[in-house]
Parts: structure tokens; C-alpha cells; sequence
């Protein structure tokens, strides 16, 4: 039969199922039929029998090499899924670890490069692998994702280096394990930030550095400036290394602003020369100066010890020596006095001029000295007498030896001058302290003598002026009385000093003795004036405070009065001190009342203080001994006053019986003040911290533990809740703006997302053909995958969205495949309808796919008639047949199951009609056939 031959296992067979089925009986264990199956996989124009010839040799190498070089979609599509199902050990080929890396290595296909970092050996690859595939693929997106995905630390290494995103490296800091990758992705952070502020800092401290140039240019000290400027210009070199982050301008401005100010400094240099010259001129000859008179005063040292230790023994060979020496050090100083000859005096050389004469008075008075041994021996003898003379007269101890004991005094240091002048040079030291220090005793006590004096001298005029005062007042009875004083005074003093107070003490003297004739005629009219105010007291109403005021100021003018020797002032007295005690009778009460208070108070506070001082604050609780203490603070000061003689005797008993209870006190607020300080850091540490959310959780939290911390003393707890509550104030705010910025960030973002997600939907609703449809599921995707670069959350927010233009996408791709399937079947049907005129062109199979091209061209008629492959697309259909082709329909069916037992596969309507298309030009006859196969394909 025909279907009998169609199955036969033939190798060159035209019938490509036949070739299908010859493949089973082929093994690839064979040399020579695994190269027919090559010949098969690689070069039969049947997609069919490609693909099941590569399955027979199941060969990951083979399926790689057709993903490439595959003629048809479908093989090159399965290829690939075979390699992709191989990669993911999903699929039936068993491929090694080192032929799947190598491939990995090898590829050269994006699509599949990025779906191979699923692959969580790949993530973690430390081998440069992954950083080949992600170099091949080129999408920063993906970089970010592996480097977040892996768990790695090698691999994490090798990614960083090559992120600079911000917003990514402030994500490593939160998301990675790894301290390393911490510290890497922080530094690199800090470079950004550095590169951002880098111009900024490089022109500020170039800037500085030239201030700092400019300000040598007002220094006067050359050496100085020398110094600082080649410290100053080292700096400026070492940074313009770092010019090149400047821009060209700025650079060009500072190079410039440096060469200026390095001339104007050059010039103060140049200016300031000539001074310092002669500066170091003069200080060489100071120098020289110095040495010179270190000598002198050695040599004269030496001279005055031999002079100490005895004088008669020193001897011409001594005195020679000194001599010699001396000269030499003269001469020296000649030399010196020489080099200052063009020198000008009165200048900056008129010191060493000066030093100069007077090192040469020196030497020279020590060689007259030496010259004159007796006469110098002689004087010491007469200076020594002076001394024990002044020593052994008695001090000045009186008014009246003040001046002349100073008389006495001048005579004494000018004898003593006149011994000491010629031979000052050599004056023993000794001798001349113990004479310096008798003089400043004596000077003393007489200088001790003038103060006395002068201050006696300066009361006395004080008293005088103080009684012309009381006159004048009319304070005449204590006018009297501080005149008796003053004259006891007055008559103590010297004669000189008499004699300048003598006129204010005449005067003084005379008006007290007036008053006295007058004080008897001023208090007579007075005191009744006087005697009827006190009367009338009583009756006035006055505050009892009050009524004591008015009758100690009625008794103190009384008083003033004084007394008369006459019997009416007798009674006045009488009568006026028995209306002022009834006048203070009521104040005398109330006093008594107030000193009976002030003895009850006295008695309240002594309970207290008995209270403290049996009270066992050893064996009492810190909180309830604080709240003991201030009751006991509050009671003391709510008992009012007591007796003021008494006051501080009782306020340091309730002291020292405080102490314990207040020692115990301070301890426990001070504990508690540490307890709360130590919240403090805490809270204080919680304000830098990167996690608001969570540093003000940790705030609340210390918030609960302030309140179980009991009170810690006035002073401190107001000081510690105002630091503490600022900072929580500071915390929270912070918080605050943290989260409106990420508020707005997400906004933000949610935004852009919404827009780049809109720019999808409407390249997909303008798209025209499969490739623009294709661009925009890329463009989705890429979109889905750099997730990261949104916060959180945003893209989940938007996952409807994207599912529906995800299927939008589907349902377009959908479309146009099938229209581009329908305008396919259409040109096929056209160029069959044609060929029932004329064979078919070139020029109209050019728009054909390939295998469709290939079916037309190669014209190789199946051993199935063109009914038959009609009948065949009934069945493939479950379509009904004409009732004509029943019975040929029943033979077909019985055929296809005998070759399905066989091992045989099903034909699709596709592979029908291109067999339908082999049997080459549609005749005349065959016109209804042709009509009958367009409905098995909806083409009209």
C-alpha cells in the first residue's frame, strides 16, 4: 500500500516524515549513523527531523551550535531551549560544571547571558566568570542587582569597584553582611562627597595659603619673613598638584595672584635688608660686648674676694696680675670703642656706646683701687665704725624726734658716701648690705613716726569739720561732747603740727563755747512742744511698728535737749517720761506676744532637730528618705522667727542633725542623676543614627525609663529634663523630616515609575509591528528589573498595573504573530491561485518565509494525493469529509493508527499543506480541492 512505503526507514527519502521515522533506527554510538544523523540535524530542510535528529544525539555541544546556526525559528527556538533547560539542570541533557561554565564563557547571547544570573552558583562565582557575563551584558541595573544578590564577599568586592551611584551605595551600607563591604561602599561614599567639595576646599586653602603670603609683606622681622615665606610657598606647590579639579579660570587666577604676592614680598625683603645688616652688625659687637664684660666682672669678682679674705695679704706679684688683666680688658674694650667710630651716637649703636663707658669706669676704679690699697684699707675701717654708731643709737620712738632724727640720718649716708664713692668698684657687698638694711630701719621708723602722725593730724581736722557740722545741724549737745574729745586729741600733737590745725581749732573752740550760753534758752521753748506730741500719741492710731518709731524718734530729740538745773525742767522731764512709757505700753505687749512666738517657734524647731537626730536613715528606703528630707526642708522653713541671739546656735544644731539624712539624699539624686545622664548619652547617640524609625522607637523606650528613675534633687532634675527633652524635641523633628523627605522621595518616584510605565503603554498602543512590541516588553522589563533604583514598596505598588501591560503586551504580540501568520497563509494561497494560469515567480515567493520558499521550490510530490492530504486535514480538523470520501476517510484512519503504533507522529495542518504544496502547479481540476483547503486556513 502507499501508506506502507510513506513509513519506510529511508534515509534520502523526500517524504520528510519518512526521514522522521529512519531516525529512531539510527544510533549515535555508530561512527557512521551518528554522521548521517549530523547530516540530518544539521542540513535537512525538515525542521521536524533537525530537531529529532539532535535529540537522538543528544549532545549539548551540537544544540549550542545550532542555537547559532540554525536556518529555521522553530529549530533555532528549541535549540535554545534545550540549552537554556541544560544551564538550569531543568531539561534531559546532563551537561558538567565545566561544560556549562564554559559555555557560559563562551556565549554570546544577551537574553540568555541574563538569564543565567539566576543561577546561584554563578552569584557567587569568585572565578571572574560573572564579571565576564555582566561585561558582556553591559546593564549597570543588573550589576546592582547581582552585587545585592550575592553572598559573596569576593564577588561583592569585584561589583563595587565598579559602582558610583549614590542612592545603590547607601543601600549596600544598609542591605550587605559584610563589614569590609561596609567600609569599602563608606569610603566610597566619602570619595564622592570629597570630589564634590574638592574644588570648593582646594581653592579655600590656596587662598589662605596667599593670605597668609600677603600678610608678610606688613612684617617687619626679615628673618621671619624668610622663614614663613619658603614655608608658605613649599605649601602653595605642594597644593597645586591639585589644580586640575580646578577649573581653567580659577587656576589661572590663583597663579597669578601668587606671582604678585611673591613680588611684593620680595620687596619688603629688599626694603628691610639694609636694617637687618645693620641689626646683625650690632649684635655681633653686643655679643663681643658680653663676653668682654663677663671677664670684667670675673676679674673684679676676684679681686673684691682677694679684698674679703684679707687685704694686708695681698701682695705686688697680686696686684700686678689684677693690673695686667684689667689693662687687657680695657684695650679690648678700646678695640671695641674703635669699630664704633663711624658709628653714629644717639642711634641704634648709642646703647653699646653707653655700656662701653661704663665698663671702662669700672675697670678703671678697680685699678685705682688696687693703686691705693692703704687709703682703700682705711676707709673700710672708718665705714665698719659708722655702722656700729647708727647701729647701736636708738630708734626714733616720738613725735618731736621725727625731724631730727632725719637730719641725723642725711648726715650719716653722705659720710658714708664720700668713704664708699673712690673705690665703689671693690666696695665689699657684705658691708654695704648690713649699712643698706640699718638705713631702711631707721627710715622706717621714722617714716612709721609720719604716718601716726599724719593720720592723728588728718582725725583731728575730720572731728573739727564733723562738730562745725553739728552746729550747723543743731546738734549742739553732741556738738559739746565730740569737741571734749577732739581737744584731749589736739593737745597730744607737736607744736608744727599744732600750730597748722591752730586756726580751725580756735574757731571750733569758740562756737562750742557760745553754744553752751545758748543751749539753755533753745530747749526751753521745745520741750512742752515736745511733751504735747507724746501726749497726744496714744490717740492717733498707729500701727504698733509705727507708735515704736515715733516714740523712739519723741524720746532721742528729748534727749537732745539735755537737762537744765531748774525745777520746771525737773517736772518737764518727769511729765514727759511718764507719757512716753504710756505711749509704749501697747508696744510692750505686743513685744512680749512676739517674744512668746518666737519661743514657741524655738521649741517647733527643736522638735525637728530631736526628730533628724533619732531618725535611722541607715535602715530606711532612698525614696522615702527623699521624700522625708524635703518635708523636713519645708517644716523648718514654715516655723517662723525666734530669738536672734539664739538664731545661728539653732540653725547649725539643724544643720549638723541634717547632715546624715542629707549625705544619704545626695547620694541617692546622685545616683539617679547618673542614671539619668547615662539616658542622655544614649538618647544623644540615637540623633546621627541612619534609622529614624528606629532611633525614635529607642527614644520612646528611654522615655519610659525616665519616668522610672525617681527624682534626682532641684538643680539637677531641671537641668537634666531640659537637656533630655531638647534632644527628644531634636530626635523627633528629625524623624519628622526624615519622613516627609520620604514622603516626597517616594512621591517622587512613584511618579517617574508611573511615567516610565505610561511611556509603555503608549509605545504599545503606537506600535505597528512585532518588533515594536518587543521594544516595549524590553523596555518594561528592563524598567521592572532596576527595581532598586526605586524605594521600597513602589514597584509592588504598581504590579496591576504592569500585569495589565504585561497581557496587553501578550495579547499584541499575540496579534500580530497571528496576523503576520494570516498575511502568510494569504500569499500562499495567492501564489497557489495563480499557479492554476502560470507557474509561480520569484518575485512573489521572495515574500515568503523560508520553509514555505523551500516547499514551493522544491516540488518533490508526496505518495499522498492531493485528496488525501484534504481528507488528512478533515481529520486533523475533526472536520466532516463529502460523503463521497467516507470510506477513503475510514482507510486513512485505520493507516494513521497502524502508524502511531509504529512509533509514528501526528501531522499538523502546516506540515499538510506544505506537503499539499510539493505536488507542485494546482491544475484546472483541482480548483474545488484548492477552495475546499482555504477553509482549513480562514483564507477567503
Amino acid at each position: 500500500m502507499i501508506f506502507k512505503n510513506l513509513f519506510k526507514p529511508k534515509f534520502q527519502d523526500p517524504n520528510p516524515q519518512v526521514r522522521l521515522n529512519a531516525i529512531e533506527s539510527l544510533s549515535p554510538e555508530q561512527a557512521e549513523q551518528k554522521t548521517r544523523l549530523h547530516e540530518l540535524a544539521f542540513n535537512d530542510e525538515d525542521a521536524n527531523v533537525n530537531l529529532a535528529a539532535l535529540t537522538k544525539l543528544n549532545s549539548f555541544a551540537l544544540w549550542c551550535k545550532t542555537a547559532e546556526i540554525a536556518k529555521t525559528e522553530r529549530v533555532r527556538k528549541k535549540a535554545q531551549s534545550m540549552v537554556e533547560a541544560a544551564l538550569f539542570d531543568s531539561g534531559e541533557l546532563d551537561i558538567s560544571d565545566t561544560e556549562r561554565k564554559q559555555f557560559i564563557k563562551e556565549c554570546k547571547s544577551i537574553p540568555l547571558l541574563e538569564k543565567t544570573l539566576k543561577l546561584n552558583w554563578l552569584l557567587n562565582d569568585e572565578s571572574g566568570l560573572l564579571l565576564n557575563v555582566l561585561d558582556k551584558i553591559g546593564k549597570i541595573h543588573l550589576t546592582k542587582q547581582v552585587l545585592l544578590n550575592s553572598e559573596s564577599e569576593t564577588v561583592q568586592q569585584q561589583l563595587l569597584a565598579k559602582i558610583e551611584d549614590q542612592n545603590l551605595l547607601n543601600k549596600i551600607l544598609k542591605k550587605t553582611r559584610f563589614a569590609s563591604i561596609k567600609e569599602q561602599a563608606r569610603l566610597k561614599l566619602e570619595a564622592i562627597e570629597q570630589a564634590k567639595t574638592k574644588p570648593i576646599d582646594v581653592e579655600k586653602r590656596a587662598r589662605l595659603v596667599l593670605s597668609q603670603l600677603l600678610a608678610l609683606k606688613d612684617h617687619n622681622d626679615l628673618e621671619s619673613i624668610r622663614v614663613s615665606m619658603a614655608q608658605h610657598v613649599q605649601v602653595y606647590e605642594q597644593i597645586s598638584t591639585e589644580f586640575d579639579c580646578l577649573r581653567a579660570e580659577i587656576k589661572l587666577n590663583l597663579q597669578e595672584r601668587f606671582e604678585q604676592i611673591v613680588n611684593q614680598v620680595n620687596r619688603q625683603i629688599e626694603r628691610l635688608l639694609p636694617q637687618w645688616q645693620t641689626d646683625k652688625e650690632r649684635i655681633e659687637i653686643e655679643d663681643k660686648l658680653s663676653c668682654i664684660e663677663e671677664s670684667i666682672d670675673t676679674c673684679i669678682k676676684s679681686v673684691n674676694k682677694a679684698f674679703a679674705a684679707d687685704i694686708s695679704s695681698i701682695t705686688l706679684g697680686d696686684v700686678e696680675k689684677f693690673e695686667n688683666t684689667l689693662q687687657s680688658l680695657q684695650n679690648d674694650l678700646d678695640s671695641l670703642r674703635a669699630e664704633l667710630v663711624n658709628k653714629e651716637i644717639g642711634g641704634e649703636f648709642d646703647n653699646i656706646h653707653k655700656r662701653i663707658e661704663r665698663s671702662s669706669s669700672r675697670t678703671i676704679l678697680c685699678r685705682s683701687t688696687l693703686s691705693k690699697l692703704p687709703e682703700f684699707q682705711q676707709n673700710l675701717s672708718s665705714a665698719q665704725s659708722l655702722y656700729l654708731q647708727l647701729r647701736d643709737l636708738t630708734k626714733p620712738n616720738d613725735f618731736s624726734q621725727i625731724e631730727a632724727s632725719k637730719d641725723y640720718l642725711k648726715e650719716q649716708k653722705s659720710l658714708w658716701k664720700e668713704l664708699k664713692t673712690p673705690f665703689a668698684a671693690n666696695w665689699p657687698g657684705e658691708l654695704q648690705r648690713q649699712w643698706s638694711d640699718l638705713v631702711n630701719e631707721w627710715n622706717s621708723a621714722i617714716e612709721g613716726l609720719q604716718a601716726t602722725l599724719k593720720q592723728n593730724e588728718a582725725k583731728c581736722r575730720s572731728k573739727l569739720k564733723a562738730i562745725e557740722g553739728m552746729v550747723q545741724q543743731g546738734k549742739y549737745k553732741a556738738a559739746i561732747g565730740l569737741f571734749s574729745k577732739t581737744r584731749v586729741l589736739f593737745e597730744l600733737l607737736p607744736d608744727k603740727s599744732q600750730s597748722s590745725l591752730s586756726r580751725s581749732f580756735s574757731k571750733v573752740s569758740e562756737q562750742v563755747e557760745n553754744l553752751k550760753d545758748w543751749q539753755a534758752y533753745i530747749a526751753q521753748p521745745r520741750k512742752p512742744a515736745l511733751l504735747d506730741e507724746v501726749e497726744q500719741l496714744p490717740g492717733q492710731n498707729l500701727s504698733i511698728e509705727q507708735q515704736a518709731k515715733e516714740v523712739k524718734r519723741l524720746r532721742h530729740q528729748w534727749n537732745s535737749l539735755g537737762n537744765i538745773e531748774s525745777e520746771a525742767d525737773t517736772a518737764l522731764n518727769l511729765a514727759f517720761d511718764q507719757a512716753i512709757e504710756k505711749a509704749f505700753a501697747p508696744c510692750r505687749e505686743y513685744f512680749a506676744e512676739q517674744e512668746k512666738q518666737r519661743d514657741n517657734n524655738a521649741k517647733a524647731k527643736l522638735v525637728i532637730i530631736e526628730k533628724l537626730q533619732t531618725l535611722d536613715v541607715d535602715n530606711i528606703d532612698d525614696e522615702q528618705l527623699s521624700n522625708i528630707y524635703n518635708d523636713v526642708q519645708k517644716s523648718w522653713k514654715r516655723v517662723g522667727k525666734i530669738d536672734y541671739k539664739v538664731v545661728e546656735e539653732f540653725n547649725q544644731k539643724y544643720r549638723t542633725s541634717l547632715q546624715p539624712l542629707r549625705d544619704k539624699v545626695s547620694a541617692f539624686y546622685k545616683r539617679n542623676a547618673e542614671a539619668k545622664q547615662a539616658l542622655i548619652k544614649r538618647l544623644a547617640s540615637l540623633i546621627e543614627a541612619q534609622d529614624s524609625v528606629e532611633a525614635s522607637e529607642q527614644a520612646k523606650k528611654l522615655q519610659k525609663s525616665w519616668k522610672a528613675i525617681p527624682y534626682a534633687g532641684d538643680k539637677a532634675e531641671k537641668r537634666l529634663w531640659s537637656e533630655f527633652r531638647k534632644l527628644n524635641d531634636t530626635l523627633f523633628s528629625k524623624r519628622q523630616t526624615m519622613q516627609e523627605q520620604t514622603k516626597a522621595q517616594i512621591n517622587l518616584q512613584k511618579a517617574q515609575f508611573e511615567n516610565a510605565l505610561n511611556q509603555c503603554i503608549d509605545k504599545l498602543n503606537i506600535a505597528s509591528r512585532l518588533s515594536d512590541v518587543d521594544e516595549t516588553a524590553e523596555l518594561l522589563s528592563n524598567l521592572i528589573a532596576d527595581e532598586e533604583s526605586f524605594e521600597q514598596g513602589i514597584v509592588k505598588s504598581f504590579l496591576k498595573n504592569v500585569k495589565r501591560v504585561e497581557q496587553d503586551i501578550a495579547l499584541k504580540r499575540q496579534l500580530f504573530i497571528n496576523q503576520s501568520h494570516q498575511d502568510d497563509m494569504a500569499r500562499v494561497f495567492s501564489v497557489l491561485e495563480h499557479s492554476v494560469q502560470s507557474d509561480w515567480t520569484d518575485e512573489q515567493l521572495r515574500e515568503l518565509p523560508k520553509h514555505w520558499r523551500n516547499a514551493f521550490n522544491q516540488c518533490k510530490p508526496p505518495e499522498e494525493s492531493r485528496a488525501d492530504l484534504n481528507i488528512l486535514l478533515d481529520i486533523t480538523a475533526d472536520q466532516e469529509s463529502p460523503k463521497e470520501e467516507l470510506a477513503r476517510r475510514q482507510e486513512i484512519q485505520l493507516q494513521r493508527l497502524g502508524d502511531k503504533f509504529d512509533g509514528g507522529r501526528d501531522l499538523t495542518s502546516e506540515d499538510l499543506l506544505l506537503r499539499w504544496i510539493q505536488h507542485g502547479k494546482v491544475l484546472a481540476e483541482e480548483k474545488p480541492l484548492l477552495e475546499r483547503l482555504k477553509s482549513h486556513f480562514s483564507v477567503k
